[in-house]
């Protein structure tokens, strides 16, 4: 009876492993398969960078070709501005050299002209100061015409021809400092410097009636 305890036993124990070596025995490995629109994405990706590296390889060379004629421009560009910079300089230069020579040859020609000339000017500029500090005179006058026995009020006046007389120092003045740069000899130069003293106007007094009158008094 024992015996066949242990043999039932021993069965057991080896149907069990048997069992659990059909349920544990490793099966094969399953392939890991890429569903079909995942590796379409993954194809999409792989021609993006391809063209996108095809793309930066023709810039890159757009780049540097643009960069070499830039920099030959450039280079155009300082040297002009350079030439420039020095016909600049030389232009202002000779400008200082002409003008300063043309201002002696003016002075040396102002010299060499009439003393009459000089001193006329400097006679209008001291008249000219005289009148402008001076006023001029208004003094009130009546007159009487015995035949109808009318009395005719008025002023005398210079103030007219002080006006009239510094007009034509003013215009004197001008053409004898114009006369100072023209090639004219003494002799015409002294013949001008008559002319204008004859066509300066005198100052004297005027008589002015009635409105006229008016309008002078309260000016």
């Amino acid at each position: 009876m024992h015996y066949r305890i242990e043999l039932i036993y021993a069965a057991w124990r080896w149907i069990r492993e048997w069992v659990k070596s059909l349920v544990l025995r490793p099966g094969p490995v399953p392939l890991v398969t890429i569903p079909t629109d995942r590796h379409t994405l993954f194809e999409q990706l792989a021609a993006l960078r391809a063209r996108r590296a095809s793309e930066a390889a023709q810039a890159q060379h757009d780049i540097d070709n643009l960069t070499a004629r830039w920099r030959a421009a450039q280079m155009i560009a300082d040297e002009a501005q350079r030439e420039l910079r020095d016909i600049q300089r030389a232009n202002f230069n000779a400008s200082l050299t002409a003008s300063a020579a043309e201002d002696r040859l003016l002075r040396q020609i102002q010299e060499k002209s009439s003393m009459s000339l000089e001193l006329f000017i400097e006679e209008l500029a001291v008249e000219l100061s005289v009148l402008q500090r001076t006023e001029e005179t208004i003094v009130p006058t009546a007159d009487r015409n015995y035949t109808t026995g009318r009395k005719s009020m008025g002023l005398s006046t210079d103030g007219p021809s002080r006006r009239r007389r510094a007009a034509a120092l003013h215009a004197a003045r001008a053409r004898a400092c114009q006369m100072q740069y023209e090639p004219l000899s003494i002799e015409q130069m002294n013949t001008e410097l008559l002319r204008l003293k004859k066509t300066l106007p005198a100052v004297e007094h005027e008589v002015i009636h009635n409105e006229r009158a008016s309008i002078v008094a309260y000016n």
